[in-house]
């Protein structure tokens, strides 16, 4: 807020891919530049990290699935983003057993908003936080 006036910008996937980049060169991970076009639902895995990207495109409700530490070792600071194309979609995101994720208070762990961008950011061993497009 600026001199008590709101403002709004809407936030695309290459703006929160380009926000994350300096976190992800830090970590010594991919360069963000990849999609990973998905059709099903999915635990997440290590090509998904190297993808950066997450993309849903046909006209379902997938679960993402969020793996322990112990299944799949993420690197802290791992971040993945996700977006959401077909209309009468959505994304689920779920937690593994020991796995925690973290959202903004109000917020569920879904997202259908078609055109919607959210991402998961893991903060510690099995803590990982889901911002964006939330329902």
């Amino acid at each position: 807020m600026r001199n008590g006036t709101a403002t709004t910008k809407i936030v695309t996937a290459t703006d929160l891919r380009d926000a994350m980049r300096p976190l992800r060169t830090l970590m010594g991970s991919a360069n963000g530049t990849s999609t990973s076009h998905k059709t099903v639902s999915l635990s997440l895995e290590l090509a998904d990290y190297e993808a950066n990207m997450v993309g849903y495109y046909n006209y379902n409700d997938y679960t993402v699935t969020i793996p322990s530490n112990d299944s799949v070792a993420f690197p802290i600071g791992t971040s993945i983003i996700f977006s959401l194309w077909g209309s009468n979609s959505t994304i689920t995101f779920s937690a593994a057993s020991g796995v925690t994720i973290r959202k903004a208070a109000g917020y569920d762990t879904k997202m259908s908003t078609q055109g919607g961008v959210c991402a998961l950011l893991k903060e510690h061993t099995n803590y990982w936080l889901l911002f964006g497009a939330l329902d």
